[in-house]
């Protein structure tokens, strides 16, 4: 009796060790384990296991068997040329606000919520900044003025043309890691005509608070920069 009793106890033991070397390994895999839901992103992540892979698992329209446009691809790389014969715009200026987290609706809210007319002229404050740069003589002072102007600017002329979502899983095999999230983009429209007398009254508020000397200098530069500022496309993304 103690003899079965001994055998019963030390298969037990056995058992158990087997069942704890199956969940060990199925928890110290979340990567692979996820990855085999997506054969691309596991043949890529052979490939080249230290790059972490992104596939794209879902989007807009999706379930109602529409493809992926390419006009989406090419506009998060901030190429816009599918995306202006797609949607008749090729006279028009571009501005993308982008948005990425792990709730849609979040997300989507944040867009909603934005301060637009400041998300395009913080974004048009960094490119004048760079443009003065070096050509004004006070820096410093004129750095203040662009900043200001920015805070009172007024582009009113944007229109929403579309906007588009898409779910995307990163998968980062020396982390060992699956993150999914979603990147929500919104596209904006202005006449290139109207945007380039925005950005000339946008121009002479900064230039009026500058010193005499780096207002002529900044008058010349004027009507050359708010014509080629006027066909640059814009990007901003806000996040929480």
């Amino acid at each position: 009796m103690k003899k079965f009793t001994s055998i019963a106890v030390l298969c037990l033991i056995a058992l158990a060790l087997i069942s704890c070397g199956t969940t060990a390994k199925a928890t110290s895999e979340p990567a692979a384990a996820a990855a085999d839901t997506t054969p691309t992103a596991t043949a890529q992540a052979a490939a080249n296991p230290a790059v972490p892979q992104t596939v794209i698992i879902d989007y807009k329209n999706k379930a109602f068997g529409a493809p992926m446009p390419e006009w989406f691809m090419d506009a998060l790389q901030d190429d816009y040329d599918s995306f202006k014969e797609k949607f008749n715009c090729k006279d028009a200026t571009i501005f993308k606000i982008e948005g990425k987290g792990a709730n849609l609706e979040l997300v989507q809210s944040w867009l909603q919520n934005a301060e637009f007319n400041y998300q395009i002229a913080s974004s048009l404050q960094t490119i004048v900044e760079q443009r003065f740069s070096g050509v004004l003589s006070n820096k410093e002072k004129t750095q203040k003025a662009i900043y200001a102007s920015s805070t009172k600017a007024k582009f009113s002329g944007f229109q929403k043309k579309t906007d588009f979502w898409a779910q995307q899983r990163i998968i980062d095999n020396t982390k060992n890691t699956v993150t999914d999230e979603y990147n929500v983009v919104q596209f904006y429209t202005i006449d290139k005509e109207l945007y380039q007398k925005l950005l000339s009254s946008y121009l002479d508020t900064i230039i009026k608070d500058l010193d005499s000397a780096d207002q002529k200098k900044a008058e010349e530069m004027a009507d050359n920069l708010a014509k080629e500022l006027s066909t640059t496309d814009l990007s901003s993304t806000v996040s929480k």
